[in-house]
């Protein structure tokens, strides 16, 4: 029998029987939705924790700290990361590039006039090497040559939501985007804090220009360029202060595990930068995997019932299978015709289910945007609908459908025989 025959066939006795159809693929329609649903809600929360929480460094680094150790309910720390451990970490076999980190080690705050109020705390002040700062960033104001007497400063979008979501209300000033922010200065005082008065010897104050925000910047706190806070801890304290931690660039066809242990036996904690992001990334998945099960219960379901189906539907039409016997259709022509039906039943299902799962979505987003108050966080969408998200349960929805067929296949012509 034709190809064209075929299709004419399947596609007359799916126009007859409308009921049965809709009872045959609502499972894969639920089933599909779900997986399309959770997917895209599971890359939504995984891109947001990235985004708000993570450096956004490349997989070929590692981060070389201090070690430290616990008593009781202190915290000690080994010895510090000087300039010297630099240079011998840069001319380690494989290494790229080396990019410290430092804070200000003596009692720091800060005030500025914001909307003609004026705010003030004590604050961290972390340094950052700008080349650091500058890879994959449009920060090019951040290097040693500011604004003529400002010192370049970036905060970090974690700072920007704290302020937003709990300062500005509580005190009823306005809240802030990114591009307010930029261009406007802050105060940093040298040598005094809320529990450390000043000593006039040991007093400076230093005007900073806030030129951007970066996921690279300390959470809560500000952050300047290295040479800086080097000269500020050397000032305070007259010695060479230590870094916090280094962000050590590997080359790609590095022995990372190699240069790893070489930096461990110089007595410093060290570890490869994407392991904390894929300890993240592994329970972001988990939950999406565990999540998604219930769609894969249903299309399992749907399965069981399309199989159900087929074996129903050869004891039903048993008469009509005869009439195309006589007008020439082979047995494996009905085979054909059976598979083909159900598998654009299958197909039919799945394209449903990714259109209602993609309305689910964004009714979800609608919900959440307009009626969940603003909390520390709140991302603008809760869902990434990627390519992938779409593919992936919509061949899964036919996967299934076809299981169901060719188990049926296999089962068709040996309990129900059609030798007309």
């Amino acid at each position: 029998m034709k190809t064209q025959n075929l299709f004419s066939f399947a596609l007359n006795d799916l126009k007859r029987e409308k009921a049965r159809i809709l009872t045959s693929i609502l499972g894969i329609v639920m089933g599909v939705a779900v997986i399309h649903f959770m997917l895209s809600l599971g890359s939504g929360i995984g891109e947001i924790i990235r985004e708000k929480f993570l450096l956004d460094l490349s997989e070929n680094y590692l981060v070389v700290k201090p070690k430290s150790f616990d008593l009781s309910v202190l915290k000690f720390e080994g010895r510090m990361i000087y300039d010297k451990d630099v240079e011998s970490f840069k001319k380690l076999i494989g290494v790229k590039d080396v990019y410290p980190t430092m804070g200000v080690d003596f009692p720091v705050s800060f005030y500025a006039n914001l909307f003609g109020e004026f705010i003030g705390a004590d604050t961290p002040v972390l340094g950052v090497d700008e080349r650091l700062i500058n890879k994959g960033e449009s920060l090019k104001d951040f290097k040693y040559e500011g604004e003529v007497g400002y010192v370049p400063a970036i905060l970090s979008p974690l700072l920007l939501e704290i302020y937003n979501t709990g300062y500005a209300v509580s005190n009823q000033l306005p809240k802030l985007t990114e591009k307010v922010l930029i261009g406007r200065h802050l105060t940093l005082v040298l040598g005094e804090s809320t529990i450390h008065p000043r000593v006039e010897e040991k007093y400076k104050e230093v005007k900073c220009r806030i030129i951007g925000l970066s996921s690279k910047a300390t959470s809560l706190g500000i952050t300047i360029p290295l040479r800086y806070v080097k000269e500020f801890n050397e000032w305070y304290n007259n010695q060479e202060s230590g870094y916090n931690t280094l962000y050590i660039e590997t080359e790609k066809d590095s022995n990372v595990s190699l240069i790893m242990k070489q930096i461990e036996n110089t007595g410093f904690y060290v570890e490869p930068y994407d392991k904390s992001a894929n300890r993240i990334n592994l329970i972001v998945r988990l939950g999406t995997f565990l999540l998604s099960g219930v769609g894969i219960v249903m299309l399992l379901f749907s399965a069981m019932n399309i199989f159900n189906v087929i074996m129903l539907k050869l004891v039903e039409k048993e008469r009509e299978f005869k009439i195309y016997r006589v007008i020439g259709a082979k047995k494996i022509d009905i085979k054909r015709i059976l598979n083909l039906e159900f598998f654009m039943l299958s197909a039919l299902g799945s394209i449903l289910g990714v259109i209602v799962g993609f309305v689910g979505i964004q009714i979800m987003e609608f919900i959440f945007s307009r009626f969940i108050p603003n909390f520390l966080f709140k991302p603008e969408s809760l869902f990434r609908v990627g390519f992938f998200n779409v593919i992936i349960p919509f061949f899964i929805g036919i996967f299934f459908g076809m299981v169901a067929i060719l188990l049926a296949g296999r089962k068709m012509f040996s309990d129900y025989p059609i030798d007309y």
